[in-house]
């Protein structure tokens, strides 16, 4: 004989099972920042931890949002930039 579930019991034993990422210690992240601060390494670094399917998906959603972070800081900079040297274009033309 075969009982109804309530949706409520299925949904918690789907949530029991799917199992949480394991959390990262203070010491792994202090490894994590140091590792970003360093020029061209930092790079390599979040490029490796985005892509690692295995690693610790907090780690590699933090490499994607950083890495997302730097393409948007990189458009923005290179716009100024391109602005800053038209301007110093139009003042040299001026002398």
């Amino acid at each position: 004989m075969e009982f109804y579930e309530s949706p409520s019991i299925s949904m918690t034993k789907r949530q029991e099972e799917t199992p949480l990422a394991p959390s990262m210690k203070i010491s792994e992240w202090i490894i994590v920042l140091i590792l970003t601060c360093i020029p061209i390494l930092n790079l390599i670094m979040l490029i490796i931890w985005s892509l690692d399917e295995r690693g610790n998906p907090n780690r590699r959603s933090f490499a994607q949002a950083v890495l997302i972070f730097m393409a948007i800081l990189l458009v923005l900079s290179s716009f100024y930039l391109g602005r800053m040297i038209g301007i110093l274009y139009q003042i040299m033309a001026l002398m």
